[in-house]
């Protein structure tokens, strides 16, 4: 399946996927919303840089992951102007804090 997805030549913020958030499940956007969250967490789960380890359990769904993101940003309005790539790890990290170093 193939989504089209707006894009501007600019960072995403979380203004931008919070809009992305509040549309109906199954539309574009909110799918969007999936695929970039995936993006951004398996940037993270690749990466050998330590601030962005995520240590989400096992069995969380994407679904899930979603939620608790756009849970996340309307939560913290305060926050929203920030890269949305940050927004992410930020969510999940407080959702599911890593235990161990």
């Amino acid at each position: 399946m193939l989504y089209i997805i707006p894009v501007q030549a600019q960072f995403f913020n979380g203004n931008h996927i919070n809009s992305w958030c509040s549309q109906p499940a199954g539309s574009n956007l909110k799918e969007g919303v999936s695929a970039y969250l995936s993006g951004v967490m398996d940037g993270a789960v690749y990466s050998r840089n330590p601030d962005l380890r995520i240590c989400m359990p096992e069995g969380v769904s994407i679904q899930q992951a979603r939620d608790v993101f756009c849970k996340y940003l309307s939560d913290h309005p305060e926050s929203r102007h920030r890269t949305a790539a940050h927004l992410v790890l930020e969510s999940i990290k407080t959702a599911w804090p890593c235990s161990r170093p």
